[in-house]
């Protein structure tokens, strides 16, 4: 049944609890057997999977949104500041603490990462990663809120708009496409399929 604080299902909300400890397995799963050696554990190697179910949950609570949002009159601005506080609200204190911590200690992190402060800060896809590594999925996230956003300019651009986003990325797998702009590459990435 739906809540009716928030019109959101029970049941996502359960299964969004269960892909974040699968995920949260996997990346155990990941540590362990870089620091101990490979292990067996087939369904915390499979935790990567919560992440596909997340970019779906995503295109589905964001549709819902902005078909109510669209409903009640509300415009794009509206629209694009709840998003923009959705997502950085909660990552920029966590993202640009990491991004500091490297600066201070840049050995506290075993990987070969060129981390950038511009990427860290905005989550624009550039040629540096996010010092949250993590945050990789909320370039996808972003671009999909921003093509997403065209539907308040008018309903059929914004379909024709990711109809056509929908076309490139498939195109994109099926041809094995290769971008050298860190931001094609996340715009034609297959899981952007998912939402």
């Amino acid at each position: 049944k739906p809540l009716r604080s928030d019109k959101k299902y029970q049941w996502l909300e359960v299964m969004r609890g269960f892909a974040a400890v699968w995920v949260l397995l996997h990346h155990a799963h990941l540590t362990t057997n870089a620091l101990a050696g490979p292990i067996e554990a087939a369904f915390a190697a499979r935790g990567f999977l919560g992440v596909d179910f997340f970019f779906i949950l995503s295109g589905f609570i964001i549709t819902f949104s902005v078909t109510r949002m669209l409903k009640n009159g509300r415009g794009a601005n509206e629209y694009l500041l709840a998003r923009f506080f959705r997502i950085y609200r909660p990552y920029l204190p966590i993202g640009l603490g990491m991004f500091l911590a490297y600066q201070l200690l840049p050995n506290m992190s075993a990987s070969e990462r060129d981390i950038g402060f511009f990427t860290s800060a905005t989550l624009f896809p550039t040629a540096a990663d996010t010092a949250l590594s993590v945050a990789w999925t909320l370039k996808h996230e972003l671009l999909f809120y921003v093509l997403f956003g065209t539907m308040f300019i008018s309903r059929a651009a914004g379909k024709a708009v990711l109809a056509s986003w929908f076309a490139f990325v498939a195109s994109s797998f099926i041809t094995d496409a290769q971008y050298s702009s860190p931001f094609m590459q996340v715009a034609a990435n297959p899981l952007n399929l998912w939402f």
